[in-house]
């Protein structure tokens, strides 16, 4: 990598300027230190003494000063008034003194002027690139599909790592279709959609989803949160997002996805100034570019939010994101699927009888917390020194999240949902819980056991179309 090259990141652009600004006043600093310790400064009364003295060998007059020599060898420098040098070069000439006249350089006076302004065009250029090329303060979100592992290129995720979602995925899949053969829907006048908005609590695969969708139709996944455009500069916003919706539409066919959603597209508020105006803006500008994405064939915008109430009319209604696809939590069902598509990462002894026990006692978990439990019973059968992971891993798991997280949690939501998320940290004996603890940790299983046989399970719903639930269609 050259050095040139290595200059064009901005950050290290402005490290490099600020060394060589230090250098440069160091040197300059040393230099000046230096002529001044080898030249003495006399006061002009010594200077006339000296030359009545015939001291002096030669001098050179300028407008402010007078550089002298005297009969030692000694260098010396007294200021002057325009007056001084009258009267000093009257006694120069009668003392028979050698002597010249040092004019104003007009080069000297043009690099004074000069070097301020090339300086501040430097720190300007700076300025420029830190705040357009993704720096402290604006620019472009740095990598386009970071999220997807591969800079823009199409995921290795499929549908075999999609589990748990039944009604969203046929709806989901059905869009692939679309994109993979477009003839067929053609011939009847119909479209691919132009947009996919997938709602839902966190950790329900949201990002998974998508990622699917770019990987079985075989295009790029460019991926961005919406809190990458989110600034209190006005119109960096809304640049980030022209550079976007530029760079999908260069890579067409390709899928656009945009998590947290909802950072970007709440609702534009109806005061003015400050941030909420270049929110507004910023909001503005994502509407158009989605309308513009219909001019070009084959991308797909998408995308994530947990808060689809929060969300502008403008932003969810059809033609921009033509399908409101809403995540449920998985049901016992769905919860036996996503534990089998984690477990064949794993060795799990019986997983016939292991993973329906498992799937039975984690009502209300999302997938994202059943993966972190397949996780981490794999750590406790490696802190065991098993061969295979096994019931009481699972169970290990269980009861070190309870009473790592007991009281913490957010009982109200998983008491609704009649579960208990897994997510497990290492559980010791050394840790001494004491009795009451233990019975406490024990009353709580089986509150979260009693509820899990009331409650019943979340239907399985994919809405298509609209924020409040009336879609054009629902699939059960």
């Amino acid at each position: 990598m050259t050095f040139l090259h290595w200059l064009r990141q901005p950050r290290r652009l402005a490290t490099a300027a600020v060394i060589t600004s230090v250098v440069g006043l160091l040197r300059l600093w040393r230099r000046q230190a230096r002529v001044i310790g080898q030249i003495r400064i006399t006061p002009i009364s010594h200077l006339l003494q000296a030359v009545e003295a015939e001291k002096v060998r030669e001098a050179v007059i300028s407008t402010v000063a007078c550089a002298y020599v005297l009969s030692d060898g000694t260098k010396c420098q007294a200021s002057l008034l325009p007056i001084d040098a009258k009267l000093l070069v009257k006694l120069l000439h009668k003392h028979k003194v050698t002597y010249q006249a040092l004019g104003p350089s007009p080069w000297k006076a043009l690099a004074l002027l000069a070097v301020p302004f090339a300086y501040l065009g430097v720190c300007g250029y700076m300025l420029y690139r830190l705040t357009n090329d993704g720096g402290i303060v604006g620019g472009p979100p740095p990598e386009h599909g970071s999220k997807s592992g591969g800079g823009g290129a199409p995921p290795s995720i499929g549908w075999d790592d999609v589990a748990g979602l039944p009604g969203v995925k046929a709806a989901v899949m059905e869009v692939v279709d679309v994109m993979q053969r477009p003839g067929r829907y053609a011939r009847l006048g119909a479209r691919c959609p132009r947009g996919i908005l997938l709602a839902g609590p966190p950790g329900t695969g949201k990002t998974l989803l998508a990622r699917a969708v770019a990987g079985e139709a075989c295009v790029p996944f460019l991926c961005c949160a919406g809190s990458d455009f989110v600034e209190v500069f006005v119109g960096r916003g809304a640049k980030r997002v022209r550079s976007l919706f530029d760079e999908a539409a260069r890579r067409a066919p390709c899928v656009l996805f945009i998590d947290e959603l909802d950072a970007i597209g709440t609702a534009r508020s109806a005061r003015g100034g400050g941030g909420s105006d270049e929110h507004d803006h910023t909001l503005n500008q994502l509407l158009a570019s989605m309308d513009g994405m219909g001019a070009v064939a084959g991308v797909l915008v998408m995308g994530a939010t947990n808060r689809l109430g929060a969300l502008d009319p403008a932003l969810t209604r059809p033609g921009r994101f033509d399908r409101v696809l809403t995540l449920e939590l998985p049901n016992e069902t769905g919860r036996l699927e996503i534990l089998r598509v984690h477990a064949s990462r794993a060795p799990i002894e019986r997983p016939e009888a292991v993973l329906p026990a498992v799937a039975a006692r984690t009502a209300g978990c999302s997938g994202a917390e059943l993966a972190n439990l397949v996780n981490e019973a794999a750590i406790c059968a490696v802190r065991a020194n098993d061969t295979a992971v096994r019931g009481e891993h699972f169970e290990a798991a269980l009861s070190s999240f309870l009473a790592s997280r007991a009281g913490t949690y957010d009982a109200g939501r998983r008491a609704g949902a009649g579960g208990v998320p897994l997510s497990a940290g290492p559980s010791r004996a050394s840790d001494g819980a004491s009795a009451a603890q233990q019975q406490a940790l024990q009353l709580q299983q089986a509150m979260w056991a009693l509820l899990q046989g009331l409650q019943p399970p979340p239907p399985e719903r994919a809405r298509a179309a609209g924020s409040t639930g009336t879609g054009i269609e629902e699939v059960e």
